[in-house]
């Protein structure tokens, strides 16, 4: 397995996280994510589902959020952190997009890699897998 890669496995409890669910994401995530201790909101809660992505992301790193999306465009802009500044980001790519299975691999995702996120880590999250980047740099 390359590194950085993990597979589902035992979870540990971490901190709760400060969350912020992309419009392209099941809304009852955010509720569902409150519900286990997080602050979490969604930008639909917001009314800011219009928003572009670039000003998604400046909204998640001034509230220092983790952004949750399937959007693929936010790991280029994750990759331009030096310009844009840092958070993390939950990237999913799974098969499957119902809400059960996103909080199913959410829930291994956020036990295993809650601290890597605060620190602006990228995780790439599969249907079996996640792979975790972190950035570069300060």
């Amino acid at each position: 397995m390359p590194p950085g890669s993990r597979t589902s496995g035992s979870t540990r409890p971490e901190a709760p996280l400060r969350l912020l669910v992309d419009a392209c994401v099941d809304a009852r995530l955010a509720p569902w994510l409150r519900g286990r201790g997080h602050d979490a909101l969604h930008l639909r809660e917001l009314g800011l589902q219009r928003l572009p992505d670039p000003e998604v992301f400046a909204l998640a790193v001034a509230e220092r959020r983790v952004l949750l999306t399937h959007d693929l465009d936010f790991a280029e802009i994750w990759a331009l952190g030096r310009r844009h500044g840092r958070t993390g980001v939950v990237l999913f790519r799974l098969h499957d997009p119902r809400i059960q299975c996103l909080r199913a691999r959410l829930e291994v995702v956020l036990a295993e890699c809650g601290a890597a996120l605060r620190r602006g880590a990228v995780v790439l999250v599969e249907d079996r897998r996640h792979r975790v980047r972190q950035p570069d740099g300060p």
